[in-house]
């Protein structure tokens, strides 16, 4: 077990009791100026004041000390809902909307979802693993640490678990925690246009019961 002692950070965080703040204290930070921290094998044990660490430390020996300068420290942020798993980017469709073009009138052009549909499905599992990858190391350089990522730019069985296998393997090959989501409703693709219902069956009899046998996805979500 490795055992490493940060010190001299100035530490902000809503973290320092025992459990999650609730109510009101969720906006309530608190801010330790002459702040240490403790960290074994990975995990944060003791946080707070030099002296309150200092205590902690008896009988244990430290490997590295780290002296941070008075550096800002914060917790890692959480990103509760994300599409980060896709092929390519649709800046252009940014003009339309500043124009007014409704989204709906977007998507009936093949825009929107349908066209991320397109880009996913065309792509190779290492293609949409690199691509993403991209997307999270950007996100963990603003602070972001854990990102629920969902599915549903597949919207067939083969590239929802597809992109499903690619989450996993963001999870395994980045420093972030990855959550996974399958997200098979996201819209009725185009060869379902004519009968929505069927996509709806396929989405309920084949997808669900093979993210199921999958085993990755974490959760379902229809909105």
């Amino acid at each position: 077990m490795s055992t490493k002692l940060f010190k001299n950070a100035h530490i902000y965080t809503p973290c320092m009791g025992d459990a999650p703040a609730g109510g009101q204290n969720q906006a309530k930070i608190a801010e330790v100026r002459d702040g240490c921290f403790l960290v074994e094998s990975g995990r944060i044990t003791v946080i707070g004041t030099k002296q309150r660490v200092e205590s902690a430390l008896k009988g244990k020996n430290v490997d590295k000390e780290f002296d941070l300068e008075g550096a800002a420290v914060i917790p890692g942020f959480v990103d509760p809902h994300t599409h980060a798993c896709f092929a390519a980017t649709r800046e252009s469709e940014f003009s339309m909307r500043l124009a007014g073009t409704p989204y709906l009138d977007i998507l009936k052009a093949g825009g929107g979802i349908l066209s991320s549909v397109k880009k996913v499905r065309a792509a190779s599992e290492e293609e949409l693993f690199r691509f993403s990858r991209e997307l999270l190391a950007i996100t963990l350089q603003y602070g972001t640490t854990t990102i629920e990522i969902k599915s549903g730019y597949g919207l067939d069985t083969e590239t929802e678990l597809k992109m499903l296998r690619v989450i996993e393997r963001l999870g395994k090959e980045t420093p972030q925690n990855v959550v996974a989501t399958f997200m098979g409703a996201h819209a009725v693709p185009v060869e379902h246009k004519p009968k929505p219902d069927d996509y709806v069956a396929l989405v309920e009899n084949e997808m669900l019961p093979a993210v199921a046998r999958q085993g990755i996805a974490k959760f379902c979500d229809i909105f």
